[in-house]
């Protein structure tokens, strides 16, 4: 029973917020789909979808080691002048205080997952900074460890702002409570960064088309959302065609699918790989940059 109740719980989330209606509509008919009359059927039908999910990781695991680059070779591969930076050691203050915020959000581990990891803060922040980015937008805040590296990274520049796109989350607490995580998206960032924040609390087939727009020209994008093939081709595109000549977009989790492969072949790009973020080795990002006069082949997203 715990999948029903815990679709149950998340469609009355839902339906209190319009803004979520129409991710309840298409969670409905993904929960639909799902269901079987024949408990066979329904077992072999996921056995298929988690050995093609396998497969898809391993390839884009291998993919990932053999690209991969060291942090000292980021600098000559990538197309801006890059110091590489530790954003931590930069402002001990901020994630110490940090830190105090997001350890008194009262959760509880629930399927794995603690409200998504902290990204490569590093990358982020140094390339954040080499590209002299007023204008961001990310996806997938959880805590808003990556949020707080971004507006670290713009400061005090006249115009910078961050654009975030998230779902509203739900937790088990301690006390077995299922309460709603809200106020728990971006407990890290304080409220003194927060004039240069706005975040889209709704699912990225709304809310990212709107803080593309918002942000528009965009001079660097994070996406860490949704990883499934569909996801990943709509969020990708989306945030291709808004970004500006030179620049940058760093995709989140890249082991995790071949789907950012498949995109930089299409627009016949070589990205640049790299190892890092929560958790150290085993998580790899992938950078592009948008090349001037550059034209995407056909199906894929064309310059904006």
């Amino acid at each position: 029973m715990a999948i029903p109740i815990l679709f149950l719980r998340l469609a009355a989330k839902c339906w209190r917020n319009p803004a979520l209606w129409p991710e309840l509509r298409r969670m409905t008919v993904r929960y639909a789909l799902g269901l079987h009359f024949l408990p066979a059927r329904r077992a072999r039908t996921r056995a298929r979808q988690r050995e093609r999910m396998e497969a898809e990781r391993a390839e884009a695991l291998a993919w990932c080691r053999e690209r991969v680059i060291q942090p000292d070779e980021l600098a000559r591969r990538l197309a801006v002048p890059f110091a590489p930076a530790d954003v931590e050691a930069a402002f001990p203050d901020a994630f110490r205080e940090a830190r105090a915020r997001v350890a008194a959000c009262p959760l509880e581990e629930f399927g794995g997952i603690v409200n998504g990891g902290a990204a490569n803060l590093d990358l982020l922040y140094s390339l954040a900074r080499a590209v002299d980015a007023r204008s961001i937008v990310e996806t997938g805040v959880a805590f808003g460890w990556s949020t707080l590296a971004l507006l670290l990274a713009v400061g005090e520049r006249d115009g910078a702002h961050v654009f975030s796109v998230d779902l509203p989350h739900c937790f088990n607490t301690p006390d077995r409570r299922w309460r709603d995580g809200d106020g728990w998206v971006g407990a890290a960032v304080p409220h003194a960064l927060r004039k240069r924040w706005t975040v889209f609390m709704m699912a990225d087939r709304e809310g990212l088309p709107r803080a593309l727009r918002a942000a528009a020209p965009v001079d660097l994008a994070h996406y860490a959302s949704d990883l499934s093939p569909e996801g990943c081709a709509f969020g990708y595109a989306a945030i291709w065609r808004s970004l500006r000549e030179g620049g940058a977009f760093i995709a989140d989790a890249v082991e995790r699918s071949p789907a950012f492969r498949r995109f930089a072949e299409d627009l016949g790009l070589d990205p640049v790989v790299v190892e890092g973020g929560d958790g150290g080795s085993g998580k790899y990002q992938g950078i592009l940059f948008k090349q001037a006069r550059h034209s995407p082949r056909a199906n894929v997203a064309t310059d904006a």
